[in-house]
């Protein structure tokens, strides 16, 4: 716990400094909320976690749009906060909206969209809802499938197969 409250004061501090410069409706200081509130996310102190990704969320909101990947990943964060905090309907509103902005702006085939798919499913089980969960789950599977068949980073390529096409 000792490093979990070093990294709070730090970030405390940061906060601060980043307020003081830049104002406290810039979306810098709402990533300095945001990591401030992982923090406390690690440390159990959730009401203080969902505080700051309330703040944060409000700025990039403003800032950014409603509609940006970067609002849909604040949502996520807050969701998964009332999920921890066994409020389910809550969480279920944030990720429904974070889902819905990332697949209209980053398409359904993102691994965000699955991550956060998986993540309401979890919260689902939770709730006793697992009929749900299990679709979620599958929907996750397919977004996360159609992501790999798209995306050549995750090829393995062998360089002697490169060598001897040159060749």
């Amino acid at each position: 716990m000792q490093s979990f409250d070093d990294a709070a004061r730090l970030f405390d501090r940061a906060l601060g400094i980043y307020e003081k410069a830049l104002g406290k409706d810039h979306f810098q200081v709402a990533a300095v909320l945001s990591n401030l509130a992982m923090v406390q996310t690690n440390r159990h102190e959730y009401q203080e976690a969902e505080n700051l990704y309330s703040r944060a969320l409000a700025i990039e909101e403003k800032t950014l749009g409603p509609e940006h990947p970067d609002v849909a990943a604040m949502l996520h964060n807050l969701a998964q906060i009332y999920s921890l905090e066994g409020r389910y309907g809550d969480a279920e509103k944030q990720y429904l909206r974070a889902i819905g902005i990332w697949e209209r702006s980053l398409g359904p085939a993102h691994p965000d969209v699955a991550g956060c798919l998986r993540n309401y499913a979890a919260t689902l089980r939770k709730a006793h809802r697992k009929k749900e969960a299990v679709l979620l789950e599958a929907r996750a599977r397919q977004s996360q499938a159609m992501h790999d068949r798209n995306d050549p980073s995750g090829s393995v390529v062998d360089w002697r197969e490169l060598q001897n096409r040159a060749q």
